[in-house]
């Protein structure tokens, strides 16, 4: 069962560029969840499978997140959600999920600030993440922050999924 995070306002608050990362509201999470049915469209166009966790999730599913994990929004000048990510903490590992950028905002830095984000908020000596195989900017993001493939996976409908994982020496777990 993952451990619910503080909800005090973290160190990863800060700006990076025209981006800054904090924990979500309440008030936010039908925004969250707009935004998470927009940016996991374009997937389900390419396999054809609409039935996928992100876009079958409900408001209380993304409550239940709320409740059991960290809920970060990556937000624009003005105070534009533009996107947002969940991080758990599972028997002193990390998993990082639904890392969702409004697909109309994508390029500004927002799922890289998110990534960075949940990775302070929850310290650990290693994250995991799955993506589609073949996604090819989710995987180059991942890559590029320090994450690597341990293995692939068919899931439901044919689709590959790769898992990634991340050793982050230093980073101990509470």
């Amino acid at each position: 069962m993952a451990e619910a995070p503080p909800r005090a306002s973290p160190p990863h608050s800060r700006p990076s560029g025209a981006v800054s990362v904090r924990p979500a509201s309440r008030k936010e999470l039908p925004r969250i969840l707009e935004i998470q049915k927009a940016a996991f469209r374009a997937e389900c166009e390419l396999t054809g499978d609409w039935g996928i966790e992100p876009m079958a999730q409900t408001l209380a599913g993304v409550e239940e997140d709320f409740e059991g994990s960290a809920v970060l929004v990556a937000a624009g000048p003005g105070g534009a959600i533009l996107g947002s990510v969940r991080a758990a903490r599972v028997r002193g590992s990390v998993y990082v999920f639904r890392l969702s950028v409004d697909p109309a905002r994508r390029r500004l830095g927002a799922g890289r600030s998110l990534m960075l984000a949940a990775e302070l908020a929850l310290p650990s000596p290693r994250y995991f993440l799955r993506t589609r195989k073949g996604n090819g900017p989710a995987e180059a993001l991942y890559l590029n922050l320090g994450y690597r493939v341990y293995k692939e996976e068919d899931g439901a409908g044919g689709i590959r999924f790769a898992f990634f994982e991340k050793h982050a020496e230093g980073n101990g777990a509470p």
